[in-house]
């Protein structure tokens, strides 16, 4: 049957019920008797009636029972409610409204003061708890002064015998007015208790209201209630010689005697008495259960603990298990399910995390931190605190590198109490000691915003100026009402990227003779110093897939601006540093591998991102140097791209290298304001070493362009072409070693620089001259 039909049957069964036992009654104090069939009519309703009752025991509520008339959409009543029909037939008399109720959305209205009429509860269950009081909230209309009667019935609402009290009557006032009837302890163990409130007329008020919200029956509290006595600390999978126990916490205000109380386990044919005697547990007090007390003992000799033997102490399953506590009455007092997964291992017990919590989950408990692996007989080691914020996850959320990144540390308050203000520091821990010193700050911050309790905050701290690399970070709460210091704090590590062109290959020795090493010398471009603790360098992958590595730092190492460093495969290398091993870290005893015809070098930073490239050949060796073998590839100007062969030259220098030391062929390029400059100028390419090329720097007025840059001679043939449809932002620079297109070295004299660039944007083009002389020794 449907639920709705279902009650609405079950409402004409009891109103007919009740007007029949109501005519009966009255015809047996008549002096006429009752008519025919009326008994027959009487017993008929009265056995659907019993059954209906049979039926509403089964479906009792347990008390504490509240009902706010919120769970029903107006004029319905909420489940399990019944109503009188006697002002309109089939319409219940009493309707749940959303006008004026007593704490919103509703309540529930009946009208019509000349009318008898009633309102009855679902069946309530009071067999879990003694019945206390009934409260609820009386407002009436100024015209509506029919008394209102609270009654109850103990069979399911086929009769009411007993008389609670009275509804509060009619006031002067129309608010509502509150109503608290202690109820009878007849009341006490019955399994179907209905109360009704049963209006009885009165010959005025056919227009007036009666309003009734938030009813609530309260139970008597017991002496000792469930959560009061809870299973605190639980050590399931024990060490060799430990016997298996569970801990007991008294979180009340009063002592509590656990005489006749049982634990047990998933078993729960199966429970195990604590104690036949009086055993007393001070407020604030623990007392723990085992199955031998002296292997306890032996363990925990140091702990003073209220120790109580049970005798056979359920076997806990170290997969999971339940333990389940019941007081003498029998009543489950608390109840644990735990899993595997809750606790770490042989040896560590697992905790409550909150005793006032009835939470039976994850949430809730955990493994023990206490260096003993459990806190037996004393405070939980992971147990809520009044004050306790703790550092989460410290991480990097933006990059604005050179200049700062930004910081975000999650900070979690795992206390009772809503947190006040407090300072979070956080520390470059460079020598990885986590101890924060202070010289080690980086950026620290106040932070006024309160957090509420099991909330989250995230905090975030510019750090201004970081260097690039991976940095061993640590952020610090600074709060002193913290009552849990040891969470104030988390690592992490913090990668600040180093910027393509910041760290650039500046000299390359595929090809040694003599018993010299192959080395790649690393130059700092950038204006700051950068760290080179988990760079790298590959070659070419070979034909197998597999590539070569090297880190250029065997040992900590920071770059400051314009510092070099060496990449060797020999410790010969230190020969030509003029005996500073400080400037290279030897990788590799037998020799980099460097192909001496031509190959890849990379160079890596931290996070494997590519700082800088160079695919060298032997033909970037200067054309004028007849046999290059024994000498290294240099940069003119290391701050030229390293994919430029026009930018590398043979070293001049008589040992035929210069690791760790400038270049030998390094051309200093001198900012101009002019559009179109070259330095040095006049240049001699006559390859002695000296001003054997020239720079030529050039600025635009354009955001992006192409640009082409030629050279002419003073007949205006063009001779060279040193940039064609060459993409280029504001400014750049190009190398000219004097010779032509055929790589023919050019005769002395004026030379013009012609560069024309177009806007890529707007299609303008700008144009620029400049004449340079070439120049060589007579």
């Amino acid at each position: 049957m449907d639920p709705s039909l279902e009650r609405y049957v079950h409402s004409i069964l009891c109103s007919c019920a009740t007007k029949e036992l109501d005519a009966r009654h009255q015809r047996m104090a008549s002096s006429d008797g009752p008519r025919p069939g009326t008994w027959r009519a009487s017993l008929l309703v009265v056995a659907l009636l019993a059954s209906w009752c049979t039926e509403c025991v089964a479906q009792s509520l347990p008390i504490p029972y509240e009902e706010t008339f919120d769970t029903a959409v107006p004029p319905a009543l909420p489940a399990g409610w019944r109503s009188s029909m006697v002002r309109l037939p089939g319409a219940s008399d009493f309707t749940s409204v959303s006008s004026s109720p007593n704490s919103p959305p509703c309540a529930v209205m009946a009208t019509n003061a000349t009318v008898e009429q009633w309102l009855a509860t679902p069946p309530i269950d009071c067999r879990s708890g003694t019945p206390g009081r009934l409260t609820f909230y009386v407002r009436r209309s100024s015209t509506f002064g029919a008394r209102c009667i609270v009654e109850a019935s103990l069979d399911g609402g086929a009769t009411f015998s007993l008389t609670i009290g009275d509804a509060p009557g009619p006031g002067s006032s129309s608010s509502y007015v509150p109503a608290d009837l202690p109820l009878p302890e007849t009341l006490a163990g019955q399994p179907a208790v209905v109360l009704r409130w049963r209006i009885l007329a009165e010959s005025t008020g056919a227009t007036g209201t009666f309003r009734m919200d938030d009813v609530r029956i309260s139970a008597v509290r017991p002496e000792i209630s469930p959560g009061t006595v809870v299973i605190n600390e639980i050590q399931y999978q024990p060490s060799s010689g430990e016997p298996e126990w569970i801990e007991l916490f008294n979180t009340g205000a009063e002592p509590a005697d656990l005489k006749g109380w049982t634990v047990g386990d998933a078993s729960v044919t199966t429970s195990h008495r604590l104690s036949a005697a009086p055993l007393v547990v001070p407020p604030d007090g623990f007392v723990v259960v085992t199955a031998d007390s002296l292997e306890f003992r032996a363990v925990w000799s140091r702990e003073s603990v209220i120790l109580l033997q049970s005798d056979g102490f359920p076997s806990l399953n170290n997969s999971g298990d339940r333990v389940l506590l019941r007081d003498a009455q029998g009543r489950c007092m608390d109840s644990v399910w735990y899993q595997q997964s809750w606790g770490r291992g042989m040896g560590v017990s697992i905790e409550r995390v909150d005793p006032l919590s009835r939470v039976q989950s994850p949430r809730n408990w955990g493994s023990c931190c206490d260096q003993a692996g459990a806190t037996p007989g004393r405070m939980n080691s992971i147990v809520i605190r009044e004050h306790d914020l703790a550092a989460g996850t410290l991480c990097q959320v933006s990059n604005d590198f050179p200049e700062s990144i930004l910081l975000q540390t999650m900070i979690h308050n795992a206390g009772r109490q809503t947190s006040g203000p407090f300072t979070l520091r956080i520390f470059d821990d460079a020598d990885r000691d986590s101890a924060g010193a202070e010289a080690e700050i980086v950026v620290s911050g106040s932070v006024p915003a309160p957090i509420s309790p099991g909330e989250s905050l995230r905090v975030e701290l510019t750090w201004n100026r970081p260097s690039p690399g991976n940095h061993q970070m640590l952020a610090q709460i600074v709060w002193p009402e913290d009552q849990r210091p040891e969470t104030n704090t988390t690592l992490a590590t913090i990668q600040v990227t180093i910027p393509y062109g910041t760290l650039c290959i500046n000299e390359i020795h595929a090809s040694p003779i003599g018993g010299t090493a192959e080395y790649v010398e690393v130059v700092n471009c950038s204006g700051y110093t950068v760290p080179l603790a988990g760079c790298w360098i590959t070659d070419k992958p070979l034909p197998s897939g597999s590539i070569n590595r090297w880190p250029v730092s065997t040992a900590p190492r920071v770059l400051r601006p314009g510092e070099l460093h060496v990449v060797a495969g020999d410790s010969t290398v230190v020969q030509w540093t003029g005996g500073n091993p400080g400037v290279c870290a030897v990788v590799n005893n037998t020799g980099l591998g460097l192909n001496n015809e031509g190959d890849v070098v990379i160079l890596h930073g931290p996070d494997g991102s590519i700082l800088d490239s160079v695919p060298y050949a032997s033909s970037w060796h200067s054309p004028n140097i007849a046999d290059p073998a024994g000498r290294s590839l240099e940069k003119y100007s290391p701050r030229l791209p390293g994919t430029d062969p026009h930018n590398w030259g043979t070293c001049v220098h008589p040992s035929g290298g210069t690791p760790g030391s400038q270049n030998s062929i390094l051309v200093t390029v001198l900012p101009q304001n002019a559009t179109l400059t070259c330095a040095p100028d006049p240049f001699s390419p006559d390859g002695d070493g000296f001003d054997d090329v020239t720079v030529v720097r050039y600025q635009l007025p354009l955001r992006s362009s192409l640009v082409r840059l030629r050279i002419f001679d003073i007949r205006g043939r063009c001779v060279r072409d040193l940039l064609n449809s060459h993409p280029a932002g504001t400014s750049g620079e190009a190398v000219w070693d004097g010779y032509d297109n055929s790589r023919r070295p050019l005769r002395i004299g004026i030379y013009i620089l012609h560069l024309e660039a177009i806007d890529a944007e707007g299609g303008s083009l700008v144009a620029a001259k400049k004449a340079v002389v070439v120049a060589r020794r007579l």
